[in-house]
């Protein structure tokens, strides 16, 4: 049997999972692939910002 790491976030808006579980079921995801991947944009886009910033 394969073992996994789960990992857990604590103090996350309730209805903001409840959405968040609900399109990761419609668009076919699971809620941590979902979760990965706003995370990965989020970071993404605020490290565009930062290189944004420090060229003006």
């Amino acid at each position: 049997m394969m073992k996994t790491h789960k990992h857990s976030i604590r103090n996350l808006d309730r209805n903001l999972i409840l959405d968040a579980r609900i399109y990761a079921l419609q668009s076919g995801e699971t809620l941590g692939e979902l979760i990965n991947r706003c995370l990965e944009a989020y970071l993404f886009e605020a490290e565009e910002s930062e290189d944004w910033e420090s060229a003006a």
